[in-house]
């Protein structure tokens, strides 16, 4: 039988392979032995799909089939005191590239905001949907569409 430390390993992803959602990963307790590719667990991947890689130099969680190094994924990784937390709100799911591009859902507030690299802003709340734009805001519809008395502006 396989002992835990050779199930469950923590390593640091040292390549990705995006086309096939794996990622190699440096176990330094294993005299720095590099894993084969390990496909990344994803919350679905037949008809709803997932896909989030971890970055080179990202610490991650990695398990292994008994069976030996060759059968394994990456289970995810996780937050040190070096990489903190984006919020310590516990109702809050947030989902941030660099660059400044983020999604954020609350489930207490039940609002979404999507905000863009150049601070363009978009929010749902209480029905409503507020658009603030860094630059410009396009309507584009097809034919002649007349502009409901519902829709109101405000200038900052």
């Amino acid at each position: 039988m396989a002992a835990y430390e050779d199930i469950l390993r923590i390593g640091t992803v040292v390549s990705v392979h995006p086309e096939r959602h794996r990622v190699r990963v440096r176990f330094t307790d294993k005299n720095d032995m590099v894993s084969d590719e390990l496909p990344v667990l994803v919350p679905g991947s037949l008809k709803n799909k997932g896909q989030c890689l971890p970055d080179e130099n990202e610490l991650v969680l990695c398990a292994f089939l008994p069976s030996g190094e060759e059968a394994g994924f990456v289970v995810g990784s996780f937050y040190s005191e070096a990489d903190l937390p984006l919020s310590a709100d516990r109702d809050e799911y947030l989902l941030k590239i660099p660059g400044g591009g983020c999604i954020a859902m609350h489930r207490k507030r039940h609002t979404i905001t999507l905000v863009d690299y150049h601070g363009s802003k978009m929010l749902w709340e209480g029905g409503n949907i507020t658009l603030k734009s860094a630059n410009n805001i396009y309507l584009n519809p097809d034919g002649n569409v007349p502009i409901p008395s519902h829709i109101s502006a405000q200038f900052d």
